[in-house]
């Protein structure tokens, strides 16, 4: 049968059994403290009776079967001395042990399960001479020190733990006994230079180590180094504790590893240490030369496919390059390349869209193959947008923004007042953003309808930008960006001197818009701004030169961004220079930059060169519009990060 007790103190049961085969037949079945399991103890005292232990508030279930409860006493309850230690490290008669700073451990236990222990370690060379080394330690390990830290080679040294509990009851240990190695095995430090880990570190290091032999032999180095784990070996026999491996790859990860030996045979393998050497923030990783009519230069921005080839247009040929620097392809038109590609991604490889002076949109797979071509009445400088169903839009000097069906087909054409030199932007919802040289920006449905036309009072030959809130932010040649609801009514508008009279073919520097809803832009003056979503300017930072090029964000918030003295600048979030770059750019820079993943800027120059530059910023900026085109793959179209 089951009894059920519920005990509210601390007792102890004497309970008897009428069962004659087997008398101390008593099982606990469940036991239950409020929330949580207890360890229950049972110790049989005699043949007719059992003592049962509980702590107080404590409710037990016991199996009984048929019994007699002779009697039920509350008060203390039992106390029993802990089991003598056991589990040794080194194993009783172990031989051939390290004793450097060699660690004892055992392992002990308490019938009382609340019992806390504490233990004294004897050690000597004699069993019968024991010395006290630890006295009521509550760990069960003990590293040897003092006399004993280097204990003598070949020879037997004997121990013993004795183990107290709470209430002042011991067990002693039985003696054990180990012999100690011949030889010691020789040590390395954790700690080399650079450390473990360690970034920014210059590309000449002087790899360092600390090493020593308990025994005083001498020791050697085997040195694996690479940029893969595990690294190969590279030098062995090094009898001094440094290395120089040389100049290495900027910005790369290094591994190494040491192996120690001594001169009589032991080794010891280190771990896999790894370093990161410095980035050198504005200096050229490479460069690539562009060709073409009527000269080499680079105003299109480039964009990035999902393999890393860099896609951009070198005036009259679009050119696919390696992240290397080295060419994949080309594909040359007949006109002038001012339009920066995009590209879109689907199960058949990648496309890529760009608009020619020839006034051709061209789409072109991944491998330079012409898919199709699509032929407008005017000049194409507008950068096309691709939606998330792959029909492309793009703007024309002829007046029309067209929607191009994916197959090259044309869904719709929409007419604007004037020259279309903007590049279109889509929202959340579909709708394409797009200026025109009739002052005017307009919101155009997906079905080719007009939503609103906000005018401007000049014409609008940058790009707008789209904050996640909706607003859209872009800039017009009546020297205002314009601040717009995305209902079309006007939010706010700030001076920003954007005409120029030199200046015939777009881009103009557009905005763009960082995580907090803070705006950039550049300006024919020289100035990049930084303005709040509110309006208000948070700061201004001058260059040498008019400044063309829209902003880039880094994912770390650096604002990048050319200007037309030739350089490239690199400002912190609050306006201050981060870095400028080491080299010059003829003619300036129009093209606007993008970001990889791995840090690596890619730019156009008006020299023709295709820059890749060294930055600390890992990407882009993940939120509203970081960049001309808004991402990478520079589709146009807001949410969409790569």
């Amino acid at each position: 049968m089951y009894t059920y007790y519920s005990i509210k103190k601390r007792c102890r049961f004497n309970i008897s059994t009428n069962r004659k085969d087997n008398p101390n037949e008593l099982k606990v079945c469940a036991v239950k403290s409020y929330g949580w399991r207890k360890t229950v103890q049972l110790e049989v005292v005699c043949t007719k009776h059992v003592v049962f232990h509980l702590k107080c508030g404590v409710e037990a279930f016991i199996l009984l079967g048929v019994v007699l409860i002779t009697t039920v006493s509350c008060g203390p309850s039992v106390n029993l001395p802990p089991e003598k230690p056991y589990n040794p490290f080194p194993e009783n008669g172990a031989t051939n042990m390290d004793g450097y700073k060699l660690k004892l451990s055992w392992s002990a236990r308490d019938p009382n399960f609340f019992d806390t222990l504490r233990y004294d370690v004897y050690f000597g060379e004699s069993p019968s001479n024991l010395e006290l080394i630890a006295s009521k330690i509550s760990s069960s390990y003990v590293e040897l020190g003092g006399k004993y830290e280097l204990l003598l080679k070949n020879k037997k040294y004997y121990w013993r733990v004795v183990v107290w509990d709470s209430k002042n009851e011991y067990a002693e240990g039985d003696v054990w006994e180990f012999t100690t190695a011949p030889n010691y095995l020789p040590r390395l430090s954790g700690s080399p230079t650079p450390s473990n880990g360690a970034t920014n570190v210059p590309v000449n290091p002087v790899l360092r180590w600390d090493a020593f032999d308990p025994d005083g032999d001498a020791l050697t180095f085997d040195l694996q180094f690479g940029e893969f784990s595990p690294p190969p070996l590279i030098a062995s026999g090094l009898t001094v504790k440094e290395y120089r491996p040389g100049t290495l790859k900027y910005g790369t990860k290094y591994y190494w590893k040491l192996v120690v030996k001594d001169s009589r045979g032991a080794r010891v393998e280190g771990p896999i240490w790894s370093f990161t050497t410095e980035v050198p923030l504005g200096e050229i990783k490479w460069k690539y030369r562009t060709s073409g009519y009527p000269s080499s230069r680079i105003i299109s921005s480039p964009a990035i496919g999902s393999d890393g080839t860099i896609y951009v247009g070198g005036l009259d040929t679009l050119y696919a390059i390696r992240p290397n620097g080295t060419l994949k392809w080309w594909y040359t038109v007949d006109g002038q390349i001012l339009s920066s590609p995009a590209v879109r991604s689907d199960w058949t490889g990648e496309t890529v869209y760009f608009g020619s002076t020839d006034g051709i949109l061209y789409a072109v797979d991944d491998d330079g193959n012409l898919k199709w071509r699509f032929k407008t009445d005017g000049p194409i400088e507008s950068s096309p947008a691709v939606d998330f169903s792959g029909n492309v839009y793009v703007g024309s000097a002829d007046g029309y923004l067209y929607a191009i069906r994916p197959d090259g087909t044309i869904k719709w054409g929409f007419k604007t007042d004037g020259a279309i030199y903007s590049s279109p932007a889509i929202g959340l919802d579909g709708t394409i953003y797009v200026g025109s040289e009739d002052g005017s920006l307009y919101a155009v449905g997906s079905d080719g309808t007009e939503r609103w036309r906000f005018i401007t009072g000049g014409g609008i030959y940058a790009s707008p930008a789209i904050a996640s809130d909706g607003t859209i932010y872009v800039g017009s040649r009546n020297n205002y960006l314009y601040a717009i609801y995305s209902w079309g009514t006007l939010r706010w508008k700030m001076p920003i001197r954007f005409k120029s009279s030199f200046i015939t073919q777009s881009p103009y520097s557009s905005p763009v818009v960082g995580a907090d809803g803070t705006i950039y832009v550049g300006d024919m003056d020289g100035y990049l701004w930084a303005i709040t979503s509110y309006g208000t300017v948070k700061w201004s930072y001058k260059t040498g030169g008019p400044i063309l090029s829209t902003p880039t964000l880094g994912n770390d918030g650096t604002v990048y961004f050319g200007s037309g003295d030739g350089y490239i600048y690199a400002l912190r979030p609050d306006g201050s220079l981060k870095w400028r770059s080491t080299f010059y750019v003829t003619g300036g820079i129009r093209s606007s930059a993008t970001l990889a993943a791995d840090g690596t800027m890619y730019v156009g120059g008006l020299d023709g060169w295709l820059y890749a530059i060294y930055t600390d910023s890992f990407g882009l900026a993940t939120l509203n519009w970081p960049k001309f085109r808004g991402n990478i793959r520079n589709t146009g179209r807001y949410g969409e990060s790569y």
